[in-house]
């Protein structure tokens, strides 16, 4: 079995890169303003232009934030 997620050194990436690799048939969550999603929902901070997190990292910036449960989207 492969390791998950892989070693980026292995996909000629820098040891300190990270890997997300897609599960099958995982369900995320997004909370949206709407009832029906538009494509503003589903862009990063800085995709939107709008830098909220100050000096944070810039991964946080181009981040999309997912829920694992409707349940916790809910309670949001």
């Amino acid at each position: 079995m492969a390791e998950l997620p892989p070693d980026p050194t292995t996909l000629g990436m820098p040891s300190e890169a990270v890997v997300a690799v897609p599960t099958a048939g995982q369900l995320l969550y997004r909370i949206i303003l709407d009832e029906k999603p538009a494509i503003q929902d589903l862009l990063s901070n800085h995709d939107k232009h709008n830098r909220q997190m100050g000096r944070e990292p810039w991964l946080f910036d181009n981040g999309l934030s997912m829920l694992a449960d409707a349940g916790q989207a809910a309670e949001m």
